[in-house]
Formats: C-alpha cells, sequence, structure tokens
C-alpha cells in the first residue's frame, strides 16, 4: 500500500465519501459538515471547474470517460488529501470520481473514515422519480428527457453494483441507498456523528 502519509501524524479522523450520482453523497456531506463544523469539499465542483479553466486536462463529467477521468483526477485528489492531512484540516471530501480501488491502494482506511454510496437494487422507473421529485432548480437532470434520464440511471445502477462488489472485495463500506433514502441518510449521518464526538 503506497498510503499518503504526512510528516505529521492525523489528529481528527476525516470523511471521505464515493459513490455514484444521487446516491446521497453531498447531502450526508453537508449534514456531517454542518454537525460537526467540518469543511466540505465537493469535488464534482472542482471537475466543473477543471473542464471550463483547464480543458486540456481531460476532466470532465462526461459519463464515457468516467473511469479515465478518474485516473487522471487521482493524482490532484492524492496529494490533496495528503496536503489536508498535513494542515490537520477537518473535512468531509465527497464525489463521484473516488473509487474503491484507488482508496483501498493509496490510503490506510484506520486514518479516516470512508465510505461509498449507490443504489445497486433500485428499479429505474423508481429512480427517475425520485430524481424528478426532488431536483434542485437548474438541476442538470432537467436537461434530460426520461428516457435518456433512465439510461442514464440503468448505468448507475450497474455502477453501484460495480462499486458494492468493489467495497466487498477491499473491506471497504457501501451504504446502499436504494431504499428508504431519507432515513437511511439520517442514520448515517447520526452514526457518523456520534463516532466524531
Amino acid at each position: 500500500m503506497n498510503d499518503i502519509n504526512p510528516k505529521h501524524p492525523v489528529i481528527t479522523k476525516n470523511i471521505i465519501i464515493g459513490g455514484v450520482p444521487r446516491s446521497g453523497k453531498s447531502i450526508l456531506a453537508r449534514k456531517i459538515s454542518a454537525d460537526l463544523g467540518y469543511s466540505h469539499y465537493p469535488i464534482d465542483s472542482w471537475v466543473s471547474s477543471f473542464n471550463t479553466v483547464f480543458p486540456g486536462l481531460g476532466i470532465t463529467h462526461y459519463e464515457e470517460e468516467h473511469q479515465a477521468v478518474s485516473k487522471r483526477l487521482w493524482p490532484f485528489l492524492s496529494s490533496l488529501i495528503k496536503h489536508l492531512a498535513y494542515e490537520n484540516l477537518s473535512y468531509v471530501l465527497e464525489g463521484f470520481h473516488i473509487r474503491p480501488a484507488d482508496v483501498h491502494r493509496h490510503l490506510d482506511s484506520s486514518r479516516w473514515q470512508i465510505l461509498f454510496m449507490g443504489y445497486p437494487a433500485v428499479k429505474v422507473d423508481d429512480m427517475v422519480r425520485r430524481i424528478r421529485g426532488f431536483a434542485r432548480v437548474q438541476d442538470w437532470t432537467e436537461e434530460l428527457d426520461d428516457r435518456a434520464l433512465s439510461a442514464l440511471i440503468a448505468r448507475y445502477i450497474k455502477e453501484s453494483q460495480s462499486i458494492q462488489d468493489d467495497c466487498k472485495k477491499f473491506g471497504l463500506r457501501f451504504v446502499d441507498t436504494s431504499f428508504d433514502f431519507y432515513s437511511t441518510l439520517d442514520r448515517l449521518n447520526q452514526d457518523l456523528s456520534q463516532a466524531f464526538e
């Protein structure tokens, strides 16, 4: 394991959340950050910024390139995690481009609270209804008709299943938000908040 190991020990155990879009990562990260007074670093915002300011890096939200983008982004993320640990900052880092294999290979999971989220068992139509019912104003999903959104959700379900399998393989925590979405997030937020008290 090539652990990201700063010269100073990590005093606070920070939180890293990966998983597919619309699995609850950002909602959970915002709740935990508010409850614990942690900083929240949403990786998806940085991906959008990289794509706008430095398009030559090839760091984008284009779904067909997700695995390749995750590989290109990981050196930045691992360097960021190293520097945040050096500064001894308390944070929640979350995003779609965090992969179980990278976390397993490069992070000592005893030094971070690491979890992945997905919906491996949900039905496509149910997920589309959930997204349509709770979408934010100017949400990116509004640009997609139901057919296109259904195709994307079907891909995310397969990705959720793959992430769940990888988490089992690497001994990482996976949270299934297929059902009881908000109560699952509330329980998870309570668990994590209590663990850091």
